[in-house]
This record gives C-alpha cells, structure tokens and sequence, in this order.
C-alpha cells in the first residue's frame, strides 16, 4: 500500500559515526522505503552510503523526517534539501553522503537504477554559481532574535551559528524553534528577525527552563541537550543517561557535564 504523500525533506543517519545522507521528496514516506529497500539489496546509487549500511549493518542506521511541506513546492524543495546538506555538511566526506551540494533534480520524475547512478555520476564536481552560494548563505544566516518568556526581545544575532555559539545551544536546537519545531530550546524563545510580527510563542514549560546537566561533543566542543543527542543518534533518553553515569558503555562522542 502506498504512504501518504506528504512533501519534504529527509535524513539518514549512521549512528555509530554521525554521517547523514540528506535528501527532498514529494513523497518522503515513500522515498524513505525506496531506500531502505535498495540498501537492503545492496544495490543502493549512493556507493558510499551502501558500503558504510553494509561495513555497520541496517540496525545502526536510522531514517528521520526532516521538514514537512503543505505543499509541493519543488523551488521550495531544493533550497531547503541545499540547506540542511549545508547545516549537516553532509557533501563533505568526514560528515555525510551527500556527492553534491546542488539539487537540480527533476522531483517527482521517475527513474531506473542506471539513471539514477547516471545522474549522479553527471553531477560531481558541478560548482555553484556565485548567486545560487549566496542564496543558500542568506538561508543559512538569517538574523535571530532571542526572546523572554515575557515575549521581549533579549538579543540580536546575526546567524544560527553566531546564536548557538553565544548561548552554548546547538544551533539545530535553535533553527528548530525558528522553523516552528520546536516551541523553546535553553529556557528562551527563538525566531528569525524577519519573522517576529507572525511569531506566536507557547509558555515554556519548567522542564524545558530547567536541567542540571550540559552534554558536550568531545570531537568538536559543541554543547547540546539530552533531547538533542536522542534524535540526532536514535538512542532514547533513558539509554543515554545510563551511558553518561557510566552504568552502560559509552558508544557515543559525548559526555555529560554539570552545568
């Protein structure tokens, strides 16, 4: 039976490495299966991505909704694929899967196998041009505000990046209230500048103000939540608890700190 088609954005994860494969569909569900099923056969287009599913096994790997659109926008589609690929930096080897920044395919449109791996092929090496960079640069550093539970504006930044790094919060946290996920992340609303006279805030719930614990990436410094290392891994919150207090083995690049 087909799934629902529901319009969006994708990720799969290694989850012993941290590598993710970003991908656009007008169909998530479906293209998810797809490729769960080709990685299955061994007979995935992406050789990379394959031979890692195949060195680390299908438990280790996890498939995530990204975004949802309400409707089929494939402009839309593209920027936002070109966008994530940038955030997760999944087209650079140490990071993801991706052979390409770029994401000129014909959505919606179906494919063999050998065309698939043809259109792959046709696309390394493709370099943007100076005005479709700028454009995912202006997507990727958008202004953002920092807000109160009185609803005032705290501060200013001027990027996701410049936010988390000011406020020890994973900039995914942030970008994740300002897109609507999210609704706090650090006891504080978040939303792009541009966006405030739309943006409706909930009321912070006490958990969400309120933790005893930071968890820092050992690889890269970065600081994130429980909730944040949870989706990124696909390990529930209680498993890593166990390993952070040393009643499991830790298999993850983080550890927990006292705040």
């Amino acid at each position: 039976m087909p799934y629902k088609k529901i319009p969006g954005i994708y990720k799969i994860t290694n989850n012993l490495n941290g590598k993710v494969y970003i991908g656009s569909s007008v169909s998530i569900l479906n293209r998810i299966a797809k490729h769960k099923q080709l990685l299955l056969d061994n007979k995935h287009f992406n050789k990379h991505l394959q031979s890692s599913f195949n060195m680390h096994g299908a438990n280790n790997f996890s498939f995530d909704i990204l975004e949802k659109l309400d409707v089929i926008d494939k402009d839309l589609l593209k920027e936002r694929e070109e966008y994530n690929i940038l955030f997760f930096k999944s087209n650079e080897k140490d990071f993801g899967y991706n052979s390409r920044i770029i994401c000129d395919t014909n959505l919606g449109k179906k494919y063999t196998e050998e065309q698939i791996e043809n259109l792959r092929k046709s696309h390394l090496g493709i370099r943007q041009t100076k005005e479709s960079i700028e454009k995912i640069r202006e997507t990727l550093y958008k202004e953002v505000y920092k807000i109160g539970e009185d609803k005032k504006i705290i501060c200013k930044y001027k990027s996701l990046i410049d936010a988390g790094e000011k406020n020890n919060i994973h900039r995914q946290s942030i970008s994740s209230c300002c897109r609507g996920i999210l609704n706090s992340t650090g006891g504080f609303f978040w939303c792009f500048v541009d966006d405030y006279d739309k943006k409706e805030f909930k009321k912070i719930k006490k958990s969400e103000k309120h933790t005893k614990h930071i968890y820092k990436n050992i690889e890269t410094g970065e600081i994130y939540r429980l909730i944040d290392i949870s989706n990124l891994l696909n390990i529930n919150k209680s498993s890593l608890y166990q390993m952070f207090i040393g009643k499991q083995k830790n298999k993850t690049k983080f550890i927990m700190q006292d705040l």
